[in-house]
């Protein structure tokens, strides 16, 4: 695809397959290589288009977050592809990109800054999609549970487990249910952790 495209001249196309080459070879754990392709297809490309850069610089900060744990790297991609996707109006980019931005401040240990960008998400309920919503209110669970505020925990994940079960997320639910148990563990709770 990328040469075929690169041959015919076709700098948008071949963008847009070292993007796909990129997310395979993140999927298959290949993280430089990964970068490498993610790098290319902004590169190559002098007119991208807004969307297509918010796409590949959300996944770079994918790769240097959760393949090479740089989450000063990761949080200088989600936060450039956040500036243009507010630029742009892409709601649905900028909330996955605050949630990724909450998600690697909790990783850094920067709870405060996590909880801010969860803020971000949880204040717009009404423009957010469900399922981002219950995603966002695990990662505050998440964030109490690290910092030992278990209490808060379980408040978050409840809420998280019930707007889980209402949206009929299975996935979302299951892992509501899983930190519920480590939560409880954590307390104490080793009847209610087995459940």
């Amino acid at each position: 695809c990328v040469l075929l495209s690169l041959k015919q001249e076709n700098n948008r196309v071949a963008s847009e397959c070292l993007m796909y080459l990129g997310t395979t070879q993140r999927r298959l754990f290949l993280y430089s290589e990964a970068e490498n392709s993610y790098h290319q297809a902004l590169s190559i490309n002098p007119e991208i288009q807004p969307k297509e850069e918010i796409k590949i610089k959300r996944l770079l900060g994918l790769v240097y977050e959760s393949g090479f744990n740089n989450y000063n790297q990761a949080i200088i991609y989600f936060n450039d592809a956040l500036v243009l996707a507010e630029k742009n109006q892409e709601d649905k980019q900028q909330h996955l990109l605050l949630l990724d931005l909450a998600r690697t401040y909790r990783q850094r240990g920067d709870y405060e800054k996590a909880f801010s960008y969860l803020n971000s998400i949880l204040g717009g309920e009404n423009k957010v999609q469900k399922k981002l919503l219950v995603e966002a209110e695990l990662e505050g669970a998440k964030n109490y549970w690290y910092q030992g505020k278990y209490r808060l925990a379980k408040i978050s994940q409840r809420k998280a487990l019930a707007n889980a079960v209402n949206n009929s997320d299975n996935f979302l639910k299951i892992q509501a249910l899983s930190l519920g148990g480590l939560i409880a563990l954590n307390q104490g709770q080793l009847g209610e952790a087995e459940q």
